[in-house]
């Protein structure tokens, strides 16, 4: 098994300059950061066994910046590229991927959704003792939308009203001596209480206005028109800012600094209620919720009071995907075209079963072909004037799958060539028989550049589903498409669902997404001609923070909840007339995101609790505190427990507070267990152990003697 991301082994061989370029249009870097002449440092996320592990991997010369402990320890940090041999050498490391750049998934929201009910002198709900954390590209502090109301005293002087924003963390800011963030620099309240009253300058910027409209969806405080707030406007907020959208040479938010971002809003929320929300993605991965950022954010999202809502992405109307049934000794060719602008590399993955046999090769516009390499292999061939790499790794990822790189790169040539390119996917014997492509998207400082530069499959090739973008393909997290609220030229009627939305499932058929919010021309805080005002703007990016505003009024209801308790009542509660009226489905998840329902739901469900947990043999028993139906999620690996692969159900027969059930009619071998409590209303709660699950070990039989 290989341990380290195909997009690393292809940067280590390289030769050193190139590297360090290619490091930067990967997203694994900056520019900035390399010392000419010198090998790249990377941005990494790793996965080992055991806390104990971490310092293996500083004394291997990782920076290690952010760690989260769960159903896996997986630090995120920085490593030269030249000692990341070291990591896959490690026996205690699992794994080793490299952080992959994650680009923004860019009034009627508070109305259609009921918010606006609850904001009235009567019921007061306005998110008050919740925190909103918002990772983003920027925020403009200055926004009257992020303060206090101003007071007016009877002199008539006016006095500004406080932030409400308790912390920011700029990646982008010098650092200083004595701060207390890994890199960048931290803000605390005062100090941008000293920028509102002109006393300081202001900290971070936002010149896209991405962070600015996305935090103003979830929280604004509707100081400019009362009619727009957000969702929560009485909500303090945390910020990081990644990355200033808009401006190229600091376009470099990627995986690492988003693990460090979580973990960081999480660690200054204190346990107050905080929901989250990360308006960005990549096509990255295998959309199954194994990547290292989606693995640690789907542990997270299992602590109490803690929300993490992700935005689909727009990829439905991009051609991004390609997908389908394998026949045993065939070829399937998958059809791509590349514009006339292609400069940078286009990295394709491919994920099929390790049970069957493929080999792939590529076929360029001028009808140049490469070999095939089969599994395991690493081939690197020039056709058509540029580069071709392919790589394929058996049991990626620890889940007993197959995962092809494949990277166009120019060579020797300005650009890829143009036209149509072909996949080339040859079979043996095959026994599952699904595989599915992704072409991941330029990067962000790319697209700000030479924006079409997107290479695409064909009409006939492309699939619209599972282009939900990593990371909200984990199952614990609330991953948010978008509909039509307000009709814009050119776009989808109002009531129906935004053209680009990306659809599920996951691959491994989990419903995504789970629900859809306003997406279409939503007006919230922005910035026009120098002037604070409200600005429209559209996509999954503005549909995600509708409903993280919604989890912290829903939070402010009832303590303790959980990511996937919150995603229970959201989809309980969530529209289902006209077009949406047959969900739940794979483009519009549950329905319509319905707040005022949502939030009067949150005040009545019951979760059971569950406790006492017994290791009898074969047999697990637990109590819980209501009566509740009892089930067991059994696998013989970890991992795929927590992706939901390969499960065994066992299930109890009569609600009670005490359960008990045995695993001796399973196969003899070793597994691990996740208690399942169903109480009132099929609402559940789960136990995993604190991520170690429950292992049980169930015996061969014995023979009886003749």
């Amino acid at each position: 098994m290989a341990k380290l991301d195909p997009r690393l082994r292809f940067l280590m061989r390289e030769k050193p300059r190139m590297s360090a370029e290619r490091a930067a249009r990967f997203g694994l870097t900056h520019p900035a950061r390399q010392k000419r002449g010198l090998t790249a440092k990377v941005d990494v996320l790793v996965r080992v066994q055991g806390a104990a592990a971490l310092h293996d991997l500083r004394a291997a010369g990782m920076r290690v910046t952010a760690i989260t402990r769960g159903r896996s320890v997986i630090a995120s940090g920085e490593i030269p590229l030249s000692r990341v041999g070291r990591l896959e050498r490690m026996n205690r490391v699992r794994r080793v991927e490299a952080a992959r750049p994650l680009a923004p998934e860019l009034d009627r929201a508070i109305t259609v959704t009921g918010a606006r009910d609850f904001h009235s002198p009567i019921l007061s709900i306005r998110g008050q003792g919740t925190i909103v954390g918002i990772i983003d590209g920027g925020i403009d502090v200055l926004h009257p939308d992020f303060r206090a109301p101003d007071r007016r005293m009877r002199d008539g002087a006016v006095v500004r009203g406080n932030t409400r924003i308790r912390y920011l963390w700029d990646h982008t800011a010098e650092s200083v001596a004595g701060g207390k963030v890994p890199f960048g620099r931290e803000y605390i309240a005062a100090e941008i209480d000293a920028a509102v009253r002109g006393e300081a300058d202001a900290p971070g910027s936002d010149p896209a206005g991405h962070g600015t409209h996305v935090a103003g969806v979830a929280a604004g405080g509707g100081n400019i028109d009362a009619r727009r707030r957000g969702f929560a406007p009485e909500a303090d907020l945390i910020v990081v800012i990644l990355d200033r959208i808009g401006d190229p040479q600091l376009a470099i938010g990627n995986s690492k600094q988003v693990h460090a971002a979580f973990k960081y809003v999480i660690d200054r929320a204190n346990g107050a209620p905080v929901a989250i929300n990360l308006s960005r993605g990549t096509n990255g991965g295998g959309h199954a919720g194994e990547t290292q950022l989606e693995m640690a954010l789907d542990d997270l999202a299992r602590k109490p009071n803690v929300a993490i809502v992700k935005s689909a992405g727009n990829e439905g109307a991009f051609r991004v995907h390609a997908g389908g049934s394998f026949l045993p000794h065939a070829v399937r060719e998958l059809e791509m075209d590349v514009t006339g602008r292609d400069v940078e590399d286009d990295l394709i993955e491919i994920w099929f079963d390790d049970e069957d046999d493929v080999s792939i090769a590529v076929c360029a516009p001028n009808k140049q072909q490469t070999d095939f390499v089969a599994a395991e292999g690493k081939r690197t061939f020039s056709i058509a004037g540029n580069d071709i790499s392919i790589d394929i790794d058996c049991d990626a990822a620890d889940i007993e799958e197959t995962r092809a790189l494949v990277t166009l790169s120019r060579g020797r040539k300005k650009k890829i060539a143009k036209g149509r390119w072909k996949l080339l996917l040859k079979t043996g014997s095959v026994t599952v028989g699904r595989f599915d492509a992704w072409i991941e998207r330029p990067s962000p400082a790319m697209e700000a550049r030479r924006p079409y530069e997107q290479t695409q499959f064909s009409a006939a090739c492309a699939s619209n589903d599972r282009t939900i973008t990593t990371p909200g393909n984990a199952r614990n997290i609330i991953t948010v498409g978008s509909y039509v609220t307000r009709h814009r030229k050119g776009g989808a009627p109002v009531g129906e669902l935004s053209n680009s939305s990306s659809a599920g499932p996951n691959r491994y058929g989990w419903l995504k997404p789970d629900l859809v919010a306003p997406g279409e021309v939503v007006y919230a805080p922005g910035k026009v001609g120098g002037k604070h005002t409200l600005v429209p703007h559209s996509g999954t990016s503005v549909a995600a923070p509708a409903v993280t505003g919604t989890a912290a009024l829903m939070m402010s209801q009832q303590r303790g909840l959980r990511s996937y308790q919150l995603k229970q009542i959201l989809t309980r509660s969530a529209v289902r007339e006209d077009s949406s009226a047959g969900a739940p489905d794979t483009r519009w998840g549950y329905g319509k995101l319905d707040t005022a329902s949502a939030v009067d739901l949150a005040t009545r469900a019951l979760f059971p609790t569950i406790s006492r947990v017994r290791l009898l043999g074969t047999t697990i028993a637990w109590k819980t505190d209501i009566a509740s139906r009892a089930e067991l999620r059994v696998c013989r690996d970890k991992q795929q427990l927590q992706l939901g692969r390969n499960w065994h159900i066992v299930r109890g027969q009569r609600r009670s507070r005490s359960h008990k059930l045995d695993l001796k009619s399973l196969p003899p071998g070793k597994y691990f267990c996740e208690i399942v409590a169903y109480g009132p209303g099929e609402f559940f709660s789960e136990d995993d152990n604190d991520g170690d699950y429950y292992t049980l070990r169930i015996p061969r039989a014995k023979r009886r003697r003749r």
